[in-house]
């Protein structure tokens, strides 16, 4: 019992240490020649086919919002991913904080929640254009500095009650 208990133990130290070491060798960053650290949206997106521009937008992006829609005989759960396009890296500071990020979260579940009532979200299939119009502009009416809405993933799904 006590050999099982050795080996046990040996094994588990062992393949500790290879996946502690493994996690830095994939963390580097060959083409910046160092390790990341945060492996979030904060450097400046890569603008395709726009050779022209001047500066890039920054991506603040929002956690997973899923919404309940209740009707008379089931549920649409519809879930969305967003990230906020900002022009300015103070804007991008400011809202990757906590405070004001779940401020963003708040304001985009607000417009989800008043186009439930509307075809846009309950109609057979979510007008995805429609809703990033009305998340937009709202957005852009509450904080400075907001210059896009990025829908990342957008689907809805029907249980039946």
């Amino acid at each position: 019992m006590t050999r099982l208990f050795i080996i046990a133990t040996l094994a588990i130290g062992c393949f500790g240490g290879i996946g502690y070491g493994a996690g830095f060798w994939f963390v580097n960053d060959p083409q910046m020649g160092r390790i990341q650290t945060d492996r979030g949206m904060a450097q400046p997106a890569k603008p395709y086919g726009t050779a022209g521009m001047t500066s890039a937008p920054y991506l603040v992006r929002i956690e997973t919002i899923t919404l309940p829609i209740q009707r008379q005989k089931s549920v649409t759960m519809v879930v969305a991913d967003f990230a906020v396009a900002v022009s300015d890296a103070r804007y991008l500071a400011l809202y990757q904080r906590p405070e004001y990020s779940s401020r963003l979260r708040a304001e985009i579940l607000d417009a989800m929640k008043a186009a439930s009532g509307t075809t846009v979200l309950t109609g057979p299939a979510i007008d995805s254009a429609a809703l990033s119009n009305k998340i937009r502009s709202q957005l852009q009416n509450t904080f400075v500095g907001v210059d896009d809405l990025l829908t990342l993933m957008l689907y809805k799904h029907d249980i039946g009650l």
